[in-house]
């Protein structure tokens, strides 16, 4: 807990991304933007009754001030819990410290709005900003392809399709050669195993047809073709069972078989693209192993590309060529 020569200190300091003086609670709206912005940033802490320029002169602090705090503060969503400090100072007047870490469940709102900081100012979060936060939260939470499946085991996974997606990756420059062909470390590396058991995203991508249609039927994909544009008739009709892979190159057969030529090569670019999406994807998990010898550690993100591309939403190279 904060002390007055602690206060006296932060107030030499001055205000930075993680410090800001409020000189009361008169500003109780402003603070709280600020205390949103602490939690979407790296935390820190709001003085009230230092005013800009450092100088500590504390406030008094009834309990109808600490409510009206409390009840501002509660404005935050998702719910925030920062901790409050009353520092006594002088001549009963005290120093309120509002203290807040980087936030688990960012982007954080007020009043509808995100913010963060900016050096010692607050500014409103870009959509941006607040759409990639959200999409951090999002994975990081409980989700079925992140849990263990149960009764699983390494065996019932297409042991080539593992090494063949490890080999595209290389090629195409989406990982470094991880010095090793082990399916059990490739499938740690790809953070698709936990503690030596497989992840529901592991059968997904490689599990083997037999055992996943009986244990995962929604592993499944239905192509038809029809006879007009009513769908009314059918010419042909199937029904494949498969990892993703497999079911993509299923669906890529099914095309090439019933479409014109100029078409088929659309679609079969749109389905390499497709492919190569989830390599990208498999290959942006950070990680941390070692090679085949034992001696050299992966980078920290071995399978992020070689090059990469910011702030551009540019399709990469196509695959194949169309008309």
């Amino acid at each position: 807990m904060a002390n007055h020569a602690q206060i006296e200190a932060w107030a030499r300091a001055g205000e930075s991304e993680q410090l800001e003086f409020k000189r009361t609670t008169g500003e109780l709206r402003e603070a709280t933007r600020t205390i949103c912005a602490m939690l979407n940033d790296r935390g820190g802490r709001v003085l009230f009754g230092v005013n800009e320029s450092g100088k500590v002169h504390g406030q008094e602090i009834g309990h109808r001030t600490l409510e009206e705090l409390s009840e501002e503060l509660a404005r935050i969503d998702p719910p925030a819990f920062p901790s409050i400090d009353r520092i006594p100072i002088v001549d009963g007047r005290d120093v309120l410290v509002v203290s807040v870490v980087q936030g688990p469940v960012r982007p954080y709102t007020y009043k509808g709005v995100a913010y963060t900081r900016m050096g010692s100012s607050t500014r409103v979060l870009s959509r941006d900003e607040s759409n990639r936060m959200l999409l951090e939260r999002m994975h990081g939470e409980r989700r079925w392809e992140n849990e263990v499946a149960e009764g699983w085991s390494i065996v019932d996974l297409d042991d080539a399709a593992i090494q063949v997606t490890v080999e595209e990756s290389i090629r195409r420059g989406r990982m470094e050669d991880p010095g090793t062909r082990d399916p059990a470390e490739l499938l740690r590396g790809l953070g698709l195993s936990k503690d030596g058991s497989l992840l529901h995203a592991a059968l997904v991508l490689f599990g083997r047809g037999d055992r996943l249609e009986t244990a995962l039927p929604q592993c499944m994909l239905r192509v038809a073709r029809f006879r007009g544009i009513d769908r009314t008739e059918f010419i042909d009709n199937r029904q494949f069972h498969g990892n993703v892979f497999e079911l993509l190159l299923r669906a890529e057969r099914f095309l090439r078989e019933n479409l014109p030529s100029p078409v088929v090569s659309r679609r079969a670019c749109s389905s390499a693209w497709t492919i190569r999406s989830i390599l990208r994807l498999l290959c942006a998990r950070p990680s941390r192993m070692r090679s085949a010898t034992g001696t050299t550690a992966w980078a920290a993100a071995p399978w992020r590309s070689r090059s990469t591309t910011t702030g551009s939403r540019s399709r990469p190279p196509a695959l194949c060529t169309s008309d």
